[in-house]
């Protein structure tokens, strides 16, 4: 019978899927001293988000054909070694979809009309009045998505539905699809940082997009306009965005991730009053870990029955797979 791997413990309904098919080397039942304790058994690896699947990691698991993410981002594996090494590597992009757009949408409307600010300054006994407590209406402002894959195209219905104007950048979507949502397609950043009064990140962390949203970026911004961040903490450079905040540049900001996770206690960000802070929750509901979980689970079974999954990361390897 074949053995999976598994980093964090799924929920019963992909567990249940999994032992119908194969067994289970569970973090419970390996060495604690040893956290890649029997990874060498194993002909399949589910792993979370903060597991490190480096090259030298990936080799020990010696037997393994698949490694899957229960998510959509994959930047914590070397999926070049993985290649290298005839090892599958596989997600599940549709999961967070819905979560991480919902989430969005509700930061934009915190951040608008300053729910946390203002429930922050009642919690310390002030009661405000007059100019504090006025915030901006959504409807008729501009959205700018950084990004226009699934959870961008979300947001832009989302938005849409509540009247705003949407711009996107993104230079791998077809403009029919830009078109279908209702969105203006923008031919670079820029015109995103100049014209958006909120923008928002969904691009994925790759060396192209490790730190590129910095001090030029935070310069060409709207004044008073504010930044969203669900994508990855390294994108954006938070030294630089506690500058732009600091000095009144920019509004406010909503961040979700952060560089590093967990951030540290003494990071600035967490003392100003027009920061959201959220531990990487964007895609927390109970729906999406259950189909996140069951759809790594299926794809894991595809690929030890010799079937290609619909979500090959690296579509490559599969002529030059590992194989039982």
């Amino acid at each position: 019978m074949h053995k999976i791997w598994i980093d964090t413990p799924l929920l019963p309904e992909a567990m249940a899927d999994l032992y119908r098919e194969a067994a289970a080397i569970l973090p419970e039942a390996r060495n604690p001293d040893d956290p890649f304790d029997q990874i060498e058994e194993a002909h399949a690896l589910i792993l979370g988000s903060l597991f490190p699947g480096t090259r030298q990691n990936l080799a020990r698991a010696s037997k393994a054909l698949v490694t899957a993410r229960s998510g959509i981002g994959v930047d914590n594996i070397d999926v070049e070694a993985a290649t290298d090494l005839g090892i599958c590597v596989i997600n599940t992009p549709d999961t967070p979809t819905e979560a991480v757009a919902e989430i969005v949408m509700g930061l934009m409307i915190d951040l608008a009309r300053k729910i946390t600010f203002l429930n922050n300054r009642m919690a310390r006994g002030i009661w405000d009045d007059g100019s504090i407590r006025i915030g901006m209406l959504l409807r008729d402002k501009t959205l700018g998505l950084l990004g226009l894959g699934r959870i961008g195209g979300r947001m832009a219905e989302l938005a849409r539905a509540i009247h705003m104007k949407v711009l996107a950048f993104d230079p791998f979507i077809d403009p029919a699809r830009a078109q279908a949502l209702d969105v203006r397609l923008v031919s670079s950043v820029d015109d995103i940082l100049e014209k958006a009064d909120i923008v928002s990140i969904h691009v994925p962390l790759m060396e192209s997009t490790r730190g590129s949203v910095g001090k030029d970026a935070f310069t060409k911004m709207k004044q008073g306009s504010y930044l969203i961040n669900v994508s990855r903490g390294p994108i954006v450079v938070e030294t630089e965005l506690y500058e732009a905040l600091e000095s009144g540049h920019l509004a406010g900001a909503a961040l979700d991730v952060w560089d590093p996770e967990p951030p540290r206690p003494d990071n600035p960000l967490l003392q100003l009053d027009n920061v959201i802070a959220t531990p990487h929750a964007a895609g927390a509901t109970l729906e999406s870990r259950i189909q996140g979980n069951t759809e790594a689970v299926r794809q894991v079974l595809m690929i030890l029955r010799g079937e290609k999954p619909e979500f090959l990361v690296n579509p490559e390897v599969w002529e030059e797979r590992r194989k039982v």
